[in-house]
């Protein structure tokens, strides 16, 4: 009697994972799609891109889209990349109090990816070398990158 009730578990916690695993793909599609429909825009500094991103980041801070984002690092690791078209965009628009703050949100959001390198290399963010704000969010990443790879 018990053997059935353990398949039946262990199915329906299968299904259930599965079924996470195709919304959390879902959803990082999702923000690929807005992030890929907004940079022509951002890039063009039309704000109409820059209101597309934080729609996507709105999306990603959602309960639900959180929780998926804790069974799946595509889908956790969406908002710096959001972030991070989020401070290129505000650079091209000269704001530097948004570009800058959206760049600390990168870290805060995780960063994940080798965005300090990013920072020294890419034609947009690298204006803002030598800035205090700049400079300390290139170590942070640097920091977190050197974390990610010796926890590996």
């Amino acid at each position: 009697m018990i053997r059935p009730l353990v398949v039946c578990s262990l199915t329906l916690l299968w299904t259930t994972q599965a079924l996470s695993q195709l919304a959390a793909s879902a959803a990082y599609d999702s923000v690929q799609r807005t992030r890929a429909a907004a940079e022509p825009l951002w890039r063009a500094k039309d704000p109409r891109g820059t209101a597309m991103l934080a729609q996507a980041l709105r999306f990603l801070d959602r309960d639900r889209v959180r929780l998926l984002g804790q069974g799946s690092p595509y889908l956790r690791s969406r908002a710096s990349n959001v972030w991070w078209d989020v401070a290129l965009a505000e650079s091209l628009r000269g704001d530097t109090t948004r570009a800058l703050h959206a760049f600390e949100m990168v870290v805060t959001a995780g960063g994940g990816f080798d965005y300090a390198r990013l920072m020294r290399t890419d034609t947009i963010a690298r204006r803002w070398t030598g800035n205090p704000r700049f400079e300390r969010v290139v170590r942070q990443l640097a920091q977190q990158r050197r974390m990610w790879r010796d926890s590996a």
